[in-house]
């Protein structure tokens, strides 16, 4: 009963199907006139409101107002209040941000004791009264980010027992008295935030705040620091000082973090401090991290890092260091990162990372690095991370990765080597990933590559190989991802590819191979995915991918191909995409696709095509049916030259009002196809098959024709 009905649906729909797809077609325009309409709809209710001009665009505020009461959620954004609206009072979050609310009365948010977040951000407030805030027992984040607040009042934020971060930043607070934060001393593991205040600081101003977690003090424009202001901070764990205009933070033998013996985290980044004395950070003994990129620095003096033996983390780009030598770096016994990318070093002395043990990660990209030497980088034991990038190496010594087995990674970009030595990379018994793209690379010697065998993506992008031979890759066993693309490659020779057992993905695309033979990819039969388009391919032997049963996808777009066969793509059993638009394809044989049951996407595109056979697809009416609904075929035939003939008349259905196509007469057994392929598995399956482009415009030229069909994911 169900085959009958099944069937009956499908004799009703061929017969209808011209109508359905001009519905169908339709429905897209009809969504986005609706859409317009609601836009249009909105910006009439919403034509007078916009964000006030003190907003900086940075914000991204735009005007809404709403209250989302499943979540908790209050939103007053850009509406104009010159008062505080009313919230509701099981409001958990409210953003009132981008109004004109200068003042805050007492007791006038007594009833939001459930909020969690009072973001209360642009909103030209100058005012707060006394004990505005009590109330909100259950307060964790308060935010006045962005107003006209020029004093803090000792009661302003009395009765926020759960405060957890308070945040102040870009107000008018210049100059605030000894005790204005007086009523926040009891909170334990409390954020402070007063950057962009140009805020004057006092040796008195922290006092109380004996346990403060962490003191945002960013873009003040502070020049000098009175050695007394962090006294009070016992506790403090992170403060930071970026992009300030400090020039000097030491003051002879009285350190100016002497007092901050908890301190972890310390941020000086985009300052003025061209050097460093010793024992600045003598007493930091807690301290992960240092920030002290953006600055300027020329040298680091012996003992600038002494007594950081917790430090995990220095950065030091952006600044102006020449050299590296063994000294610069004593007492970072601890550290497991290092950065110096963007600095002008052109030279690490050997031994300078010999006393970092726990060192994983040495980060010296764009530099000015001509010479890697011999033990260079020896003494860490668990060294991971080597990043060597946008230097002016030439040609490394063999030996001089020596000492590195715990390597997992190696980037080399943009260097200036022009030849691979035979075991060049010798010791690197654990490497994963190596990174040698936009070089100058002209040669790769035999072995060069032959002690890598744990290396699993290989980068040679962007250099200048003219050709692939065997032996390149001897030794890459453990290979899954090659890349060797944007070089000048023209021949491949048989067999280059014979030993890489485990490769998956290889990208030879935009080089100027003319021919793919026989045993080209012989030896790769785990390959799932290869890019061979913005060649110049001419001709593909007879089985050339017959080796690559696993192979899912295949680009061969963007080349100079005339004519398929049904050898051209034999035994590629598992393909699923298959891209070979911009060729100059002008003829398909019969049987050329016979195989692909898994197919999902065709491109022809762009060919010379001007006739479509239908025995050249023949098989493809396996594909798509009830049986496997979730997949689909999604073929693409625009800018070809088709004409309307017995050839193609299997394409009659999809085009049966075109005067040309009328009185074409089209085989049963074509017209099955079609309707099997396109209407059965399209129409009745339509709630997991969507149609995702149709169009039509004359039959006797397809020159705009593109017909697909995508599943569901």
């Amino acid at each position: 009963m169900d085959d009958v009905l099944i069937q009956s649906i499908v004799h009703l729909i061929c017969h209808a199907q011209l109508h359905y797809y001009v519905l169908i077609s339709f429905v897209p325009v009809i969504v986005i006139l609706c859409l317009c309409l609601a836009g249009l709809i909105v910006l009439i209710h919403t034509q007078d409101l916009k964000c006030p001009s003190y907003v900086p665009d940075h914000m991204h505020l735009s005007p809404k107002e709403q209250f989302e009461d499943s979540d908790g959620v209050f939103y007053g954004q850009c509406q104009d209040y010159r008062a505080m609206p009313s919230v509701p009072p099981n409001s958990i979050r409210v953003y009132i941000e981008g109004n004109n609310i200068t003042q805050l009365l007492s007791h006038s948010l007594n009833n939001l004791a459930q909020c969690q977040i009072f973001h209360f951000r642009w909103n030209n407030l100058k005012n707060i009264q006394s004990e505005a805030f009590k109330g909100m027992t259950s307060l964790e984040s308060l935010s006045l980010e962005g107003n006209a607040l020029s004093n803090i009042e000792q009661q302003m934020f009395l009765g926020l027992p759960s405060l957890s971060t308070l945040d102040l930043s870009f107000n008018k607070l210049r100059h605030l008295n000894p005790g204005s934060f007086n009523s926040l001393t009891s909170l334990a593991d409390f954020t402070l935030i007063l950057s962009g205040n140009k805020l004057a600081l006092t040796a008195e101003l922290f006092q109380g705040l004996n346990k403060l977690k962490a003191l945002y003090l960013s873009y003040n424009h502070y020049q000098t620091l009175d050695p007394r202001v962090f006294q009070h901070l016992g506790s403090l764990q992170e403060l930071y000082l970026d992009f300030n205009n400090l020039t000097d933070i030491s003051y002879g033998e009285t350190g100016i973090f002497d007092s901050l013996t908890s301190l972890r985290v310390l941020s000086l980044a985009g300052n003025q401090i061209r050097f460093l004395n010793p024992n600045t950070f003598s007493q930091l003994g807690t301290l992960r991290k240092l920030f002290l990129q953006n600055n300027g620095l020329r040298t680091l003096k012996t003992g600038s890092f002494n007594n950081l033996y917790s430090l995990g983390e220095l950065v030091m780009t952006y600044n102006s260091l020449r050299k590296l030598d063994k000294t610069m770096l004593n007492g970072l016994s601890s550290v497991t990162k290092i950065n110096f990318e963007y600095n002008r070093i052109r030279n690490v002395e050997i031994g300078t990372f010999s006393d970092m043990r726990a060192l994983e990660d040495i980060d010296l990209q764009h530099n000015s690095l001509k010479d890697i030497q011999r033990a260079m980088f020896t003494g860490p034991t668990a060294l991971r991370y080597l990043r060597l990038q946008y230097n002016d190496m030439i040609l490394p010594d063999v030996g001089v990765f020596d000492g590195l087995e715990t390597l997992y990674e190696l980037y080399m970009t943009k260097s200036r080597l022009l030849t691979l030595r035979p075991h060049l990379f010798r010791g690197l018994t654990q490497l994963t990933k190596l990174v040698l793209a936009y070089g100058q690379l002209h040669q790769i010697t035999t072995n060069a590559f032959s002690d890598l065998s744990s290396v699993t993506y290989l980068s040679l992008l962007g250099n200048h190989l003219t050709k692939l031979e065997p032996g390149f890759f001897e030794g890459l066993t453990s290979l899954r991802h090659l890349i060797v693309s944007d070089n000048r490659i023209s021949s491949i020779n048989q067999e280059t590819f014979l030993k890489l057992y485990r490769l998956e993905i290889l990208e030879l695309q935009n080089n100027t191979v003319t021919a793919i033979d026989r045993n080209t990819f012989a030896g790769a039969g785990l390959l799932q995915k290869l890019y061979l388009h913005s060649n110049r391919l001419l001709t593909i032997a007879p089985s050339a991918f017959s080796h690559l049963v696993s192979l899912q996808h295949l680009e061969l777009q963007r080349n100079y191909l005339t004519e398929l066969f049904p050898t051209t793509f034999h035994g590629l059993n598992s393909l699923t995409s298959l891209k070979l638009y911009s060729n100059k394809i002008h003829c398909i044989e019969d049987g050329t696709f016979s195989w692909y049951k898994n197919l999902e996407v065709l491109s022809l595109d762009d060919n010379s095509l001007t006739s479509l056979p239908w025995p050249a697809f023949s098989s493809l009416d396996t594909l798509n049916t009830l049986n496997n609904p979730l997949k689909s075929l999604q073929l693409s035939i625009s800018g070809n030259p088709i004409e309307c003939g017995d050839s193609s008349c299997w394409l009659k259905d999809v085009f049966s009002d075109s005067p040309q196509c009328k009185n074409l007469s089209c085989p049963t057994e074509c017209k099955y196809f079609f309707d099997k392929l396109f209407i059965e598995n399209i129409m009745i399956n339509l709630m997991l098959i969507k149609l995702d482009y149709f169009q039509k415009v004359v039959c006797h030229t397809f020159s705009t024709y593109s017909y697909s069909f995508t599943g569901l994911s």
